[in-house]
């Protein structure tokens, strides 16, 4: 049986691979902020700042207030959703955030959990406190906070 010897460049080199998969869906004109930013019902959190957005999407902001660890959730990297959001909040194309990624992963911070489709980023946000998703504006429920997020540049 043969083995796969891990070396060193093998996680960054998957890590840039994946982010750097290119995006086949256009997202329309019209439907760029048909998405909207929930949390955790526990969290007493209500609007946040685009900058704070970014800073706890970045892994630069680590905990909430409350001390909570702040867990931010991404769509796929295809996902027409994920790349409005990225394009709106984090202000990076796809190749400086693949840039960025594979600096922090080198100092111990790795990129946020990937989940498959908004359902899927609702449900964990809805059962985890210190959660922070991105997803459909259709797919927000009851079982998660809307925050307000403020375009403050």
């Amino acid at each position: 049986m043969h083995r796969f010897r891990r070396t060193s460049w093998v996680r960054p080199a998957l890590l840039t691979a994946l982010l750097l998969m290119p995006d086949v869906a256009v997202f329309p004109a019209d439907r760029e902020t048909d998405w909207v930013v929930v949390v955790n019902l526990s969290n007493k959190t209500q609007r946040l700042k685009r900058a704070a957005l970014e800073s706890m999407y970045l892994r630069t902001t680590r905990f909430w207030t409350d001390g909570t660890p702040v867990l931010p959730i991404n769509l796929p990297s295809r996902d027409p959703v994920r790349s409005s959001f990225s394009e709106h909040t984090l202000h990076l194309d796809t190749d400086a955030l693949a840039t960025y990624w594979n600096r922090q992963y080198f100092q111990g911070v790795l990129p946020p959990l990937v989940l498959q489709s908004s359902a899927a980023v609702r449900a964990y946000v809805a059962r985890t406190h210190g959660a922070i998703g991105y997803l459909r504006a259709a797919d927000a429920d009851e079982t998660v906070r809307v925050l307000d997020v403020d375009d403050d540049g």
